[in-house]
Parts: structure tokens; C-alpha cells; sequence
């Protein structure tokens, strides 16, 4: 609303979020993987945001009264060995982070030893030679 409320008559808005729900593994381990962004959605949710934002975003700008909506997708994707690499070295940083573990404990939304074997599921994950990933961004434009 807030984004509209500035706009000139005749302005454009675009925005652009990933969706936690959108992400698809191949190889070893993808069991907590799952895990590792179920656990991430929800402490999102836990702190007033939206993991799954991204799907709702052409909804929000139809919501705020913004004409000519339009909505599009794209793909974000780790398919070689760096790429894969690098994701995981990404996300089990957070694992790592202290005050990531003790959100989630606190939270409920999971314990020391499955976030333990979700750490060790990041290494195995890009160890094995079938590692992909893909995740979907979301992307909406809308004129005042």
C-alpha cells in the first residue's frame, strides 16, 4: 500500500521474492533438506514474515488496487559441483549461526540432534554426484 501510496498516477511496481516452498532436490539426504526449509518457513512465519510470500505477490498488488497486474516466475538453479558447493556452504552457516539454533529450539520448531543431522545432510547432499537444486522466484508488476 505504502509502495502505491508514493507512485505517480500512471507508475509502475514491480516486486520480486523467492518461495520457500518452491525448492526441489535431487540427490542423497533430500529428506532433511525439506526439513532445513520447513524449519526456515516457519521461523519466518514465527517472526511476522512469509517464506511462501513469493506465490502471493500478484494477489498483493491486485489487493492494494493496482491495475494491469501481471505475474511471471523464474528459476534459480545449482546444478555443478561449485554451485553446489556454494549453496550449502550458504545454508549450513545458518545452522552453524548459535543464535539461528537457539531461535529454532526455542521456537519448537526443532531440536539439537535433528538440526545436527540437517547440517550433516548439507554435506552429504553436495558430496553425492546427482546434487540439484532448483527454486522458483516470483516476480509481479502492477501500474497505479
Amino acid at each position: 500500500s505504502e509502495m502505491k501510496r508514493v507512485l505517480k498516477p500512471g507508475g509502475v511496481m514491480g516486486v520480486r521474492d523467492i518461495d520457500l516452498g518452491s525448492f526441489i532436490f535431487a540427490g542423497h539426504s533430500a529428506h532433511w533438506l525439506d526439513e532445513y526449509f520447513r524449519i526456515y518457513t516457519n521461523l519466518w512465519s514465527s517472526y511476522g514474515g512469509d517464506g511462501l510470500m513469493g506465490r502471493r505477490l500478484r494477489g498483493l498488488l491486485n489487493e492494494v488496487g493496482m491495475t494491469g497486474v501481471l505475474a511471471s516466475a523464474s528459476t534459480e538453479y545449482f546444478g555443478s559441483s561449485e554451485s553446489v558447493k556454494w549453496m550449502t556452504e550458504r545454508m549450513a552457516r545458518r545452522i552453524d549461526d548459535t543464535e539461528f539454533v537457539e531461535w529454532v529450539i526455542e521456537l519448537g520448531l526443532s531440536d539439537l540432534d535433528s538440526l545436527k543431522s540437517i547440517d550433516a545432510a548439507w554435506d552429504d547432499w553436495s558430496a553425492h554426484p546427482d546434487a540439484f537444486l532448483a527454486t522458483t522466484w516470483f516476480e509481479a508488476i502492477g501500474w497505479k
